[in-house]
């Protein structure tokens, strides 16, 4: 694989000091730029092979405006954030180079690319996209490509409402103002999955959360329709009435026949993993 130049706009953060690793260790060259010194982001793309934005969501858009431009026809322009329609949009209509958008769907704790899934929206992608796929495929990763719009359409569910609903969960212990010790000592299995859920969510940087709740369009509906479904259920316990919402568990669950056996048995395997890990913390 021809070595590359590679610029990584962002590159002193966590996600982008990994790639910084990552494509260090495949053999290519890389400098790493603080996302906000535009006149060494300028420079940078001018005489890069590649050049990768890693900043945060809310200032993806204004960092591709500032360089785009300055990245060689012949070059390739991508990103690495959790939206891609409109990131997408904005190297197409500020650069003259290949374009591909790009998501990995874990993060910088991940200690090798080994059977994580990268999405790859390619917007404008000849002969760096074989380039792209061989050395993330060489390196055991599971590429996605689907369309940018697709892409935000599924991290509404997959990102932005999970994160909502774990967000939501804390806030509500919160306000409720349940004592953490108490909620530990009486919790099934299950929801001591969810309690470490929510104690992670509330450990990272809240920016990363709010924005890719906030800053994806198509969670706007997604709320609305979450909405009327909390306003269905709460009509339902303000009358106390199980039924309803006993009949609306059945309706739903035809849904999601087709995953019950491989839900059933993730969930054993959380469960068990959690039980172990319990066990170690006791014999410390």
């Amino acid at each position: 694989m021809k070595k590359s130049n590679i610029s990584i706009i962002g590159g002193v953060g966590r996600m982008g000091s990994w790639f910084g690793r990552f494509f260090q260790t495949a053999g290519h060259e890389v400098n790493s730029i603080e996302g906000k010194d535009v006149e060494q982001i300028r420079q940078a793309a001018g005489r890069s092979d590649v050049v990768i934005v890693s900043v945060p969501i809310g200032e993806t858009c204004e960092v591709i405006e500032k360089v785009g431009p300055y990245v060689k026809a012949e070059s390739l322009l991508m990103d690495l954030t959790s939206l891609k329609a409109e990131p997408v949009e904005y190297m197409l209509k500020y650069s003259e180079s290949e374009v591909i958008g790009t998501h990995p769907l874990f993060g910088p704790d991940a200690e090798s690319l080994k059977d994580q899934t990268v999405i790859l929206c390619p917007a404008r992608a000849n002969r760096w996209f074989a380039w792209l796929t061989d050395i993330f495929s060489s390196q055991g990763a599971r590429l996605e490509i689907i369309s940018p719009e697709r892409h935000d359409r599924i991290m509404t569910i997959v990102q932005a409402m999970a994160h909502m609903n774990t967000m939501l969960m804390g806030f509500l212990i919160k306000e409720l103002n349940e004592n953490l010790s108490d909620l530990k000592r009486y919790s099934t299995p299950l929801f001591r999955v969810q309690m470490a859920l929510v104690g992670r969510l509330f450990a990272q940087d809240p920016r990363v959360y709010a924005e890719i709740i906030a800053h994806n369009p198509e969670v706007k509906h997604a709320v609305a329709v979450y909405s009327a479904l909390l306003g269905d259920i709460k009509k339902s316990v303000d009358e106390g009435e199980a039924g309803h919402i006993a009949h609306a568990l059945s309706d739903a669950s035809t849904f999601f026949e087709p995953i019950e056996a491989e839900s059933l048995a993730t969930s054993r395997v959380l469960l068990r993993a959690l039980t172990s890990s319990q066990d170690i913390a006791r014999s410390e």
